[in-house]
């Protein structure tokens, strides 16, 4: 995901379609596999939000977009 980034853990990851609706959420390791409720979603662009919690309690929002291929 973000590669050489030494961070404690991950508060947040959501992934936002074109419209704003959040289609994917969580925490951890674990990454978005491109679906929605076990549904494929639609080729395009998708925005993202995470937040990691770095060891000297500090925190850092990255946001971005991602384009969806099939």
């Amino acid at each position: 995901m973000l590669a050489g980034l030494t961070y404690q853990k991950i508060r947040l990851f959501e992934i936002y379609n074109r419209f704003g609706q959040k289609v994917f959420s969580g925490t951890g390791a674990g990454g978005w596999n491109g679906t929605q409720n076990g549904l494929p979603c639609e080729m395009g662009t998708y925005h993202y939000l995470i937040v990691l919690d770095y060891p000297d309690g500090k925190s850092k929002t990255f946001k971005g977009d991602v384009l969806l291929l099939r």
